[in-house]
C-alpha cells in the first residue's frame, strides 16, 4: 500500500494528476505486490538473493505490462492511429526498459545493505516479530 498511496499522492501533489492517481496507485501496489510474492516465497523472508533479484524483474515487468497496457489504451481511445499509438508504445517500452534495469541493479544491493543494517542493529528481529 505504501508504494501506490505514496506515488499516487506524488502525482497529485508534484503533476497536479488526479485522473492518473489511480492507475498509479494500483500499478505501483501489484508492482510491489508482485515483488513481495516472489521475495518471500516459502521462508526464505527476502533473504534470498536469486528471489531478491528474480521479485526485483518480475515487479519491473508486471509494472511495464500495466502502463504500457494503459497508454496502449489511452492512445486507442484518444482516437490516435495506431502506427502512432505503437511508434508511443515502443518508446515507453524502450524507456521503461532502461528505467526497470537501473532499478533492479540499484534497489536488490540496497535491499541488501538495508536489511545487513536492521540486523547488525537488531531491528530486523524485532520487525519481525
Amino acid at each position: 500500500l505504501a508504494a501506490g498511496i505514496g506515488s499516487g499522492l506524488y502525482d497529485i501533489i508534484i503533476y497536479g494528476e488526479l485522473a492518473s492517481a489511480p492507475f498509479t496507485l494500483v500499478f505501483k501496489f501489484l508492482l510491489a505486490g508482485v515483488c513481495g510474492l516472489v521475495a518471500c516465497h516459502g521462508d526464505h523472508k527476502g533473504e534470498n538473493h536469486k528471489l531478491n533479484v528474480a521479485a526485483a524483474v518480475a515487479g519491473s515487468l508486471t509494472y511495464m505490462a500495466l502502463y504500457l497496457g494503459k497508454s496502449f489504451v489511452e492512445g486507442l481511445l484518444l482516437g490516435s492511429e495506431m502506427g502512432t499509438v505503437l511508434t508511443t508504445l515502443l518508446t515507453k517500452l524502450i524507456t521503461s526498459g532502461i528505467n526497470a534495469v537501473i532499478a533492479v541493479v540499484v534497489a536488490v544491493p540496497l535491499c541488501a545493505a538495508v536489511r545487513l543494517a536492521l540486523k547488525k542493529s537488531g531491528l530486523l528481529e524485532r520487525l519481525e516479530q
